[in-house]
Protein backbone atom coordinates (compact mmCIF):
# COMPACT_ATOMS: atom_id res chain seq x y z
CA UNK A 1 0.00 0.00 0.00
CA UNK A 2 0.91 3.20 -0.95
CA UNK A 3 -0.48 6.53 1.11
CA UNK A 4 -0.35 10.13 0.50
CA UNK A 5 -0.75 11.25 3.79
CA UNK A 6 -1.61 15.64 3.74
CA UNK A 7 -0.85 17.23 7.42
CA UNK A 8 0.12 20.76 8.27
CA UNK A 9 0.75 19.57 11.71
CA UNK A 10 4.72 17.64 11.31
CA UNK A 11 7.33 17.47 13.04
CA UNK A 12 9.52 20.28 13.77
CA UNK A 13 6.10 22.50 14.09
CA UNK A 14 4.98 21.76 17.67
CA UNK A 15 2.21 20.05 19.28
CA UNK A 16 0.08 16.87 20.09
CA UNK A 17 -1.31 17.03 16.35
CA UNK A 18 2.43 16.95 14.90
CA UNK A 19 3.89 14.31 17.41
CA UNK A 20 0.18 12.14 16.28
CA UNK A 21 1.02 12.04 12.61
CA UNK A 22 4.80 11.54 12.97
CA UNK A 23 4.55 8.39 15.11
CA UNK A 24 1.37 7.18 13.62
CA UNK A 25 3.29 7.35 10.00
CA UNK A 26 6.37 5.79 12.03
CA UNK A 27 4.46 2.45 12.72
CA UNK A 28 2.41 2.55 10.02
CA UNK A 29 3.23 -0.36 7.54
CA UNK A 30 2.70 1.14 4.34
CA UNK A 31 5.07 3.61 2.30
CA UNK A 32 3.45 7.10 2.81
CA UNK A 33 3.98 10.00 1.70
CA UNK A 34 3.77 13.50 4.05
CA UNK A 35 3.06 16.16 2.53
CA UNK A 36 3.27 18.56 4.98
CA UNK A 37 3.92 22.73 5.51
CA UNK A 38 7.84 23.51 5.45
CA UNK A 39 9.08 24.48 8.60
CA UNK A 40 8.55 28.28 9.50
CA UNK A 41 4.54 28.58 8.48
CA UNK A 42 3.52 27.22 12.07
CA UNK A 43 5.61 27.14 15.45
CA UNK A 44 8.38 24.32 15.66
CA UNK A 45 10.97 23.27 17.39
CA UNK A 46 14.29 23.64 15.68
CA UNK A 47 15.76 20.31 18.17
CA UNK A 48 13.36 17.73 16.94
CA UNK A 49 15.44 14.85 15.64
CA UNK A 50 12.83 12.85 13.73
CA UNK A 51 14.58 9.58 12.77
CA UNK A 52 11.96 8.09 10.14
CA UNK A 53 11.81 4.71 8.86
CA UNK A 54 12.51 4.16 5.26
CA UNK A 55 8.86 4.14 3.96
CA UNK A 56 8.09 7.27 5.66
CA UNK A 57 9.09 10.26 3.09
CA UNK A 58 8.08 14.12 3.71
CA UNK A 59 7.47 16.68 1.35
CA UNK A 60 7.37 20.18 2.62
CA UNK A 61 6.09 22.93 0.12
CA UNK A 62 5.62 26.74 0.73
CA UNK A 63 2.51 28.41 1.49
CA UNK A 64 0.84 31.92 0.27
CA UNK A 65 1.28 33.99 3.13
CA UNK A 66 4.25 35.41 4.89
CA UNK A 67 6.05 33.38 7.57
CA UNK A 68 5.97 36.28 9.16
CA UNK A 69 2.59 35.85 10.03
CA UNK A 70 3.86 32.96 12.74
CA UNK A 71 6.54 34.73 14.16
CA UNK A 72 6.28 35.46 18.14
CA UNK A 73 9.44 37.43 18.25
CA UNK A 74 10.03 41.27 19.23
CA UNK A 75 8.14 43.47 16.55
CA UNK A 76 7.25 40.55 14.32
CA UNK A 77 5.06 39.55 17.18
CA UNK A 78 3.26 42.88 16.63
CA UNK A 79 3.39 42.97 12.76
CA UNK A 80 1.97 39.25 12.46
CA UNK A 81 -0.76 40.80 14.49
CA UNK A 82 -1.39 43.40 12.12
CA UNK A 83 -1.23 41.38 9.26
CA UNK A 84 -3.00 37.77 10.01
CA UNK A 85 -6.66 38.82 10.57
CA UNK A 86 -7.52 39.36 7.14
CA UNK A 87 -5.95 36.05 6.31
CA UNK A 88 -8.58 34.70 8.97
CA UNK A 89 -11.04 36.44 7.23
CA UNK A 90 -10.46 35.76 3.92
CA UNK A 91 -9.53 32.28 4.60
CA UNK A 92 -12.71 29.57 4.87
CA UNK A 93 -12.22 27.72 6.84
CA UNK A 94 -9.09 29.04 8.17
CA UNK A 95 -5.73 31.18 7.33
CA UNK A 96 -4.21 28.13 5.62
CA UNK A 97 -6.64 28.02 2.96
CA UNK A 98 -3.38 29.63 1.42
CA UNK A 99 -1.84 26.89 1.25
CA UNK A 100 -4.63 24.60 -1.11
CA UNK A 101 -3.12 25.32 -4.15
CA UNK A 102 0.62 24.93 -3.50
CA UNK A 103 -0.12 21.55 -1.69
CA UNK A 104 -2.88 20.15 -4.38
CA UNK A 105 -0.24 21.01 -7.00
CA UNK A 106 2.61 18.75 -4.70
CA UNK A 107 -0.13 16.19 -3.93
CA UNK A 108 -0.91 15.77 -7.97
CA UNK A 109 2.92 15.51 -8.58
CA UNK A 110 3.44 12.71 -5.57
CA UNK A 111 0.37 10.43 -6.97
CA UNK A 112 1.74 10.42 -10.51
CA UNK A 113 4.89 9.51 -9.41
CA UNK A 114 4.91 7.23 -6.57
CA UNK A 115 1.32 5.14 -7.89
CA UNK A 116 -0.42 6.28 -4.62
CA UNK A 117 -3.35 3.95 -3.64
CA UNK A 118 -5.07 6.42 -1.01
CA UNK A 119 -5.17 9.33 -0.10
CA UNK A 120 -5.82 10.44 3.88
CA UNK A 121 -6.07 14.17 5.37
CA UNK A 122 -5.91 15.17 9.03
CA UNK A 123 -7.16 18.39 10.49
CA UNK A 124 -7.03 20.80 12.05
CA UNK A 125 -6.43 22.66 10.32
CA UNK A 126 -9.18 21.93 8.54
CA UNK A 127 -7.91 23.46 5.46
CA UNK A 128 -6.03 20.26 4.63
CA UNK A 129 -9.48 18.72 3.76
CA UNK A 130 -10.18 20.76 1.08
CA UNK A 131 -6.90 19.50 -0.36
CA UNK A 132 -8.16 15.62 0.24
CA UNK A 133 -11.03 17.01 -1.83
CA UNK A 134 -8.95 18.25 -4.09
CA UNK A 135 -7.02 15.74 -4.90
CA UNK A 136 -9.84 13.24 -4.84
CA UNK A 137 -11.57 14.85 -7.67
CA UNK A 138 -8.44 15.34 -9.66
CA UNK A 139 -7.28 11.66 -9.61
CA UNK A 140 -10.74 9.21 -8.56
CA UNK A 141 -8.51 8.09 -5.33
CA UNK A 142 -10.08 6.95 -2.25
CA UNK A 143 -10.00 9.39 0.48
CA UNK A 144 -10.00 8.96 4.44
CA UNK A 145 -10.77 12.85 6.52
CA UNK A 146 -9.45 12.16 9.63
CA UNK A 147 -10.64 15.16 12.09
CA UNK A 148 -8.20 15.63 15.50
CA UNK A 149 -11.03 18.17 17.09
CA UNK A 150 -14.99 18.59 16.66
CA UNK A 151 -16.86 20.48 14.01
CA UNK A 152 -17.17 23.27 14.52
CA UNK A 153 -13.76 23.91 15.41
CA UNK A 154 -13.44 25.35 18.53
CA UNK A 155 -10.07 27.61 17.47
CA UNK A 156 -12.35 30.30 15.97
CA UNK A 157 -13.07 31.25 19.08
CA UNK A 158 -9.19 31.30 20.32
CA UNK A 159 -8.32 32.94 17.31
CA UNK A 160 -9.76 35.99 18.24
CA UNK A 161 -12.64 35.65 15.99
CA UNK A 162 -16.49 36.21 16.66
CA UNK A 163 -18.87 32.82 17.10
CA UNK A 164 -20.38 33.37 13.84
CA UNK A 165 -17.24 32.85 12.36
CA UNK A 166 -18.27 28.93 12.57
CA UNK A 167 -21.39 29.22 10.20
CA UNK A 168 -18.37 29.54 7.40
CA UNK A 169 -17.26 26.06 8.86
CA UNK A 170 -20.33 24.48 8.63
CA UNK A 171 -21.47 25.21 4.90
CA UNK A 172 -17.71 24.34 3.98
CA UNK A 173 -18.04 21.02 5.87
CA UNK A 174 -21.83 20.05 4.10
CA UNK A 175 -20.03 20.60 0.91
CA UNK A 176 -16.76 18.86 1.42
CA UNK A 177 -17.26 15.99 3.95
CA UNK A 178 -19.69 13.44 1.14
CA UNK A 179 -17.15 13.17 -0.95
CA UNK A 180 -15.15 11.20 1.65
CA UNK A 181 -14.89 7.37 1.67
CA UNK A 182 -14.25 7.42 5.47
CA UNK A 183 -14.95 9.42 8.52
CA UNK A 184 -12.18 9.81 11.47
CA UNK A 185 -11.91 11.10 14.44
CA UNK A 186 -10.10 10.38 18.03
CA UNK A 187 -12.72 9.69 19.47
CA UNK A 188 -16.43 8.83 19.67
CA UNK A 189 -17.27 12.24 20.47
CA UNK A 190 -15.36 13.85 17.43
CA UNK A 191 -16.84 11.23 15.52
CA UNK A 192 -20.14 11.81 16.41
CA UNK A 193 -20.03 15.57 15.61
CA UNK A 194 -19.08 14.52 11.92
CA UNK A 195 -22.57 13.12 11.42
CA UNK A 196 -24.91 15.60 11.23
CA UNK A 197 -23.01 16.79 8.18
CA UNK A 198 -23.39 13.71 6.24
CA UNK A 199 -26.31 12.15 8.04
CA UNK A 200 -27.10 9.84 4.77
CA UNK A 201 -23.64 7.50 5.51
CA UNK A 202 -24.03 4.58 6.93
CA UNK A 203 -22.40 4.20 10.78
CA UNK A 204 -19.30 2.19 9.01
CA UNK A 205 -17.79 4.72 7.40
CA UNK A 206 -16.87 6.54 10.48
CA UNK A 207 -14.23 5.16 12.57
CA UNK A 208 -12.45 6.11 15.24
CA UNK A 209 -8.98 6.21 15.67
CA UNK A 210 -7.36 7.33 19.00
CA UNK A 211 -4.53 9.23 20.23
CA UNK A 212 -1.15 7.06 21.86
CA UNK A 213 1.88 6.69 22.66
CA UNK A 214 5.24 5.60 21.55
CA UNK A 215 6.25 2.37 23.57
CA UNK A 216 10.07 3.90 22.59
CA UNK A 217 9.45 6.74 25.26
CA UNK A 218 8.91 3.61 28.18
CA UNK A 219 12.50 3.74 29.48
CA UNK A 220 11.47 1.54 33.21
CA UNK A 221 13.31 4.34 35.13
CA UNK A 222 12.06 6.15 38.56
CA UNK A 223 12.11 9.49 39.34
CA UNK A 224 14.85 10.63 41.59
CA UNK A 225 15.42 9.98 45.28
CA UNK A 226 13.78 13.53 46.26
CA UNK A 227 12.06 14.70 49.87
CA UNK A 228 10.31 16.85 47.93
CA UNK A 229 6.66 16.25 45.74
CA UNK A 230 7.54 17.37 42.47
CA UNK A 231 4.56 17.53 39.92
CA UNK A 232 4.50 18.47 36.33
CA UNK A 233 1.86 19.80 33.83
CA UNK A 234 3.43 20.38 30.55
CA UNK A 235 1.04 21.55 27.70
CA UNK A 236 -0.95 24.66 26.96
CA UNK A 237 -4.37 25.48 28.64
CA UNK A 238 -7.57 26.83 26.59
CA UNK A 239 -9.65 29.06 28.06
CA UNK A 240 -11.80 28.99 25.88
CA UNK A 241 -13.24 25.25 26.21
CA UNK A 242 -12.90 26.10 30.24
CA UNK A 243 -9.84 24.58 31.12
CA UNK A 244 -7.64 26.43 33.34
CA UNK A 245 -5.22 25.79 36.35
CA UNK A 246 -6.59 28.00 38.50
CA UNK A 247 -8.83 25.86 40.78
CA UNK A 248 -6.29 23.23 41.36
CA UNK A 249 -3.86 26.61 42.23
CA UNK A 250 -6.50 27.04 45.21
CA UNK A 251 -7.04 24.02 46.47
CA UNK A 252 -3.31 23.64 47.01
CA UNK A 253 -3.31 26.80 48.74
CA UNK A 254 -5.80 25.75 51.08
CA UNK A 255 -4.06 23.04 51.54
CA UNK A 256 -0.94 24.76 52.62
CA UNK A 257 -3.02 26.94 54.88
CA UNK A 258 -4.37 25.05 56.39
CA UNK A 259 -1.22 23.07 57.32
CA UNK A 260 -2.04 19.75 55.28
CA UNK A 261 1.08 20.40 52.91
CA UNK A 262 4.50 21.67 53.50
CA UNK A 263 5.33 23.88 51.32
CA UNK A 264 8.68 23.17 51.36
CA UNK A 265 7.74 19.77 50.55
CA UNK A 266 5.93 19.71 47.23
CA UNK A 267 7.43 21.83 43.84
CA UNK A 268 4.49 21.90 41.12
CA UNK A 269 6.19 23.16 37.45
CA UNK A 270 4.12 24.16 34.68
CA UNK A 271 5.26 24.36 30.94
CA UNK A 272 3.64 25.53 28.24
CA UNK A 273 1.70 28.06 27.83
CA UNK A 274 -0.76 29.41 31.03
CA UNK A 275 -3.06 32.18 30.55
CA UNK A 276 -1.52 35.29 32.37
CA UNK A 277 -4.55 35.72 34.46
CA UNK A 278 -3.66 31.94 36.33
CA UNK A 279 0.23 33.69 35.97
CA UNK A 280 -0.85 36.69 38.21
CA UNK A 281 -2.89 33.80 41.12
CA UNK A 282 0.11 32.52 41.85
CA UNK A 283 1.51 35.51 42.66
CA UNK A 284 -1.74 36.24 44.44
CA UNK A 285 -1.89 33.10 46.42
CA UNK A 286 2.00 33.26 47.74
CA UNK A 287 2.80 29.92 45.93
CA UNK A 288 5.61 30.97 44.33
CA UNK A 289 8.02 28.96 46.05
CA UNK A 290 6.37 26.45 45.38
CA UNK A 291 4.42 26.83 42.17
CA UNK A 292 6.84 27.73 39.10
CA UNK A 293 5.79 28.02 35.37
CA UNK A 294 8.59 28.26 32.93
CA UNK A 295 7.03 28.52 29.63
CA UNK A 296 7.48 26.52 26.36
CA UNK A 297 10.20 23.82 26.16
CA UNK A 298 11.51 21.83 23.63
CA UNK A 299 9.57 18.23 23.64
CA UNK A 300 12.84 15.86 24.00
CA UNK A 301 13.43 18.39 27.19
CA UNK A 302 9.29 18.01 28.32
CA UNK A 303 9.41 14.17 28.33
CA UNK A 304 12.07 14.20 30.38
CA UNK A 305 11.50 16.18 32.53
CA UNK A 306 8.15 14.36 32.94
CA UNK A 307 9.89 11.22 33.98
CA UNK A 308 12.20 13.50 36.48
CA UNK A 309 8.37 13.93 38.28
CA UNK A 310 6.53 12.21 40.74
CA UNK A 311 3.09 12.96 40.04
CA UNK A 312 1.96 14.08 36.68
CA UNK A 313 -1.07 16.38 36.57
CA UNK A 314 -3.66 16.34 33.91
CA UNK A 315 -6.41 19.46 33.91
CA UNK A 316 -9.12 19.02 30.87
CA UNK A 317 -11.84 21.61 29.75
CA UNK A 318 -14.87 22.24 31.05
CA UNK A 319 -16.91 23.07 28.46
CA UNK A 320 -19.85 20.92 26.99
CA UNK A 321 -17.74 20.68 24.05
CA UNK A 322 -14.63 19.91 25.90
CA UNK A 323 -16.86 17.20 28.16
CA UNK A 324 -17.54 15.56 25.08
CA UNK A 325 -14.75 15.60 22.23
CA UNK A 326 -11.83 16.19 23.67
CA UNK A 327 -8.58 14.29 24.43
CA UNK A 328 -5.27 15.28 25.61
CA UNK A 329 -2.47 14.23 23.74
CA UNK A 330 -0.63 14.95 26.90
CA UNK A 331 -2.27 11.55 28.67
CA UNK A 332 -0.32 8.95 26.86
CA UNK A 333 2.56 10.99 26.99
CA UNK A 334 1.99 10.42 30.63
CA UNK A 335 0.73 7.36 29.79
CA UNK A 336 4.74 6.26 28.29
CA UNK A 337 6.74 7.22 30.82
CA UNK A 338 5.01 5.80 33.69
CA UNK A 339 4.01 7.43 36.64
CA UNK A 340 1.17 8.28 38.74
CA UNK A 341 -1.60 11.36 36.88
CA UNK A 342 -3.84 13.51 38.73
CA UNK A 343 -6.50 14.06 36.63
CA UNK A 344 -8.69 16.70 36.62
CA UNK A 345 -11.61 15.81 34.49
CA UNK A 346 -14.84 15.77 33.76
CA UNK A 347 -16.09 12.13 35.03
CA UNK A 348 -18.14 12.17 31.16
CA UNK A 349 -14.96 13.04 29.44
CA UNK A 350 -13.23 10.23 26.95
CA UNK A 351 -9.68 11.28 29.42
CA UNK A 352 -11.56 10.07 32.46
CA UNK A 353 -12.44 6.89 30.47
CA UNK A 354 -9.23 6.30 29.15
CA UNK A 355 -7.78 7.02 33.18
CA UNK A 356 -10.44 4.27 34.26
CA UNK A 357 -9.74 1.89 31.92
CA UNK A 358 -5.98 1.82 32.14
CA UNK A 359 -5.78 2.79 36.02
CA UNK A 360 -3.41 5.36 35.69
CA UNK A 361 -3.98 7.57 38.08
CA UNK A 362 -7.09 9.12 40.03
CA UNK A 363 -9.71 11.48 39.27
CA UNK A 364 -10.80 15.14 40.93
CA UNK A 365 -13.79 16.97 39.53
CA UNK A 366 -11.94 19.86 37.79
CA UNK A 367 -14.93 22.28 39.10
CA UNK A 368 -14.47 21.50 42.92
CA UNK A 369 -11.40 22.97 44.28
CA UNK A 370 -12.18 20.51 47.64
CA UNK A 371 -12.10 17.48 45.03
CA UNK A 372 -9.15 18.06 44.24
CA UNK A 373 -7.73 19.43 46.84
CA UNK A 374 -8.75 15.72 48.67
CA UNK A 375 -6.96 13.81 46.02
CA UNK A 376 -4.23 15.74 45.94
CA UNK A 377 -3.56 15.47 49.93
CA UNK A 378 -3.80 11.44 49.17
CA UNK A 379 -0.76 11.56 46.82
CA UNK A 380 1.02 14.04 49.43
CA UNK A 381 0.40 11.72 52.37
CA UNK A 382 1.44 8.56 50.39
CA UNK A 383 4.77 10.45 49.06
CA UNK A 384 5.42 11.83 52.62
CA UNK A 385 4.57 8.54 54.14
CA UNK A 386 6.54 5.60 51.51
CA UNK A 387 9.24 8.26 49.47
CA UNK A 388 7.34 7.37 46.10
CA UNK A 389 4.23 7.22 44.73
CA UNK A 390 2.81 4.11 43.71
CA UNK A 391 1.92 2.88 40.19
CA UNK A 392 0.35 0.44 39.26
CA UNK A 393 -1.67 0.36 35.67
CA UNK A 394 -3.75 -2.21 33.75
CA UNK A 395 -0.50 -2.99 31.16
CA UNK A 396 -2.97 -4.75 29.07
CA UNK A 397 -5.30 -1.93 28.74
CA UNK A 398 -2.37 0.71 28.42
CA UNK A 399 -1.01 -1.57 25.82
CA UNK A 400 -4.35 -1.11 23.44
CA UNK A 401 -3.42 2.22 23.15
CA UNK A 402 0.43 2.24 21.74
CA UNK A 403 0.75 3.59 18.34
CA UNK A 404 1.64 0.26 17.43
CA UNK A 405 -1.84 -0.99 17.77
CA UNK A 406 -3.42 1.85 16.74
CA UNK A 407 -1.41 1.78 13.28
CA UNK A 408 -2.50 -1.28 12.74
CA UNK A 409 -6.24 -0.04 13.27
CA UNK A 410 -5.28 2.66 10.69
CA UNK A 411 -4.10 0.27 8.19
CA UNK A 412 -6.80 -2.24 8.55
CA UNK A 413 -8.93 1.05 7.55
CA UNK A 414 -7.12 1.93 4.91
CA UNK A 415 -6.91 -1.52 2.71
CA UNK A 416 -10.59 -1.75 3.70
CA UNK A 417 -11.10 1.62 2.16
CA UNK A 418 -9.09 0.68 -1.26
CA UNK A 419 -10.55 -2.46 -1.72
CA UNK A 420 -14.04 -1.00 -1.49
CA UNK A 421 -13.14 2.13 -4.12
CA UNK A 422 -15.06 1.52 -7.20
CA UNK A 423 -11.93 3.88 -8.78
CA UNK A 424 -8.76 1.72 -10.18
CA UNK A 425 -6.12 2.14 -7.34
CA UNK A 426 -3.54 4.51 -9.71
CA UNK A 427 -3.18 8.23 -11.22
CA UNK A 428 -6.08 8.97 -13.49
CA UNK A 429 -6.41 12.90 -14.67
CA UNK A 430 -9.97 14.08 -14.05
CA UNK A 431 -9.40 17.49 -15.58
Amino acid sequence: MRCLFVAASFPPAVGSGARRTVTICKYLPAETFVLTLAPGYLNYDEDIELNLPANVHVVGTRALYPRILNSEKGLRRFVKRALRQPFYWLGDPDFLRFWVPVAVRAGQKIIQEQGIDLIYTSSPKHSVQLIGKRLKDLTGLPWIAEFRDPLPHPESYSEGLPGGRNRFAERWAKRLLPSCDKLVGINRGVASSLKPYVPERRAEDFAVISHGYDPELWDGSEPPHSDVLHISYNGRFYPEIGQSPDLFLQALSRLIDDGLVDPHKIQVTFRGEMPKESQALIKKLKLSNCVTYQGRVPWHVSIQTLRESHLLLLIAGTSELARRTVTQGKVFEYMAVGRSVLALVPAESPAASIVEETQIGRIADPSRAEDIAQVLQEYYEEFVSAGKIAYRPNRAACAQYSWQKQALHLHALMQETIDAASTPHRYTDHR
